[in-house]
């Protein structure tokens, strides 16, 4: 029995072939349809932890998961992840709009959050959600003229995007258009009853990690270097 199962792992290894579960998780780690992210997760920490993954699946599974994280608001690990998805693919817009909007709400480094996301709009010109991104930037920087600008040309591609009608009510109250702002704030509560709580979100305090996302930080980063 046990000679059968090592001329078995060698014909594997030699014909290339992927065990069925690793190719499982290759499947639903690369995947570009919508999947549950508790479920992308798992499945790119197992397809990461096979040996040899091409850098080019590397990329994608980085970028993946850390947008899995960001959507968990783990934005942490979200952001360690898009920084090794870079790494690997330093010219792929949806990571650069990605980590762009991760140092937004984490308020960190934001003059490269900035550079990410011009850089990523360089790539895709008038792209609505490097915009929306670019604007939560701006905000953060006090820049509230600017982020009312691109809130409206993200608005112009999208103009039922709760978010961005949102943004831009701040971004007007604080610009001294108090009425346009309660309107654009109206709007994007017709659309969206929850947006308030969800924009309040996206303006994380680094220092007010939940526990749950702190404990899921660690244990990664233990997972990682072990």
């Amino acid at each position: 029995m046990i000679w059968r199962r090592l001329v078995l792992s060698l014909v594997v290894l030699m014909s290339g072939a992927v065990p069925a579960s690793a190719a499982g998780a290759r499947e639903r780690c690369l995947a570009e349809s919508q999947i549950d992210v508790d479920m992308r997760i798992s499945a790119c920490n197992a397809f990461l932890e096979i040996a040899e993954v091409p850098e080019e699946d590397q990329g994608v599974a980085f970028a993946n998961r850390g947008r899995a994280y960001l959507d968990k608001q783990n934005y942490g690990l979200a952001l360690d992840d898009y920084d090794h998805a870079n790494s690997l693919r330093p010219d792929d817009a949806a990571v650069l709009q990605g980590r762009c909007r991760v140092r937004a709400v984490l308020k960190r480094d934001l003059d490269a959050a900035l550079a990410d996301c011009n850089r990523a709009l360089e790539l895709e010109p008038n792209a609505a959600h490097v915009l929306g991104s670019r604007a939560l930037v701006y905000l953060r920087l006090d820049l509230a003229e600017t982020a009312l600008a691109d809130y409206s040309a993200a608005l112009a591609a999208e103009p039922k995007n709760a978010e961005y009608l949102y943004g831009r009510g701040v971004a007007k109250l604080r610009n001294g258009d108090p009425e346009g702002g309660k309107d654009d704030i109206a709007a994007a509560r017709a659309i969206n009853p929850r947006i308030a709580d969800e924009f309040a979100k996206l303006e994380h305090d680094e220092s007010a990690w939940s526990f749950a996302a702190m404990l899921e930080y660690w244990r990664a980063v233990m997972k990682f270097l072990y």
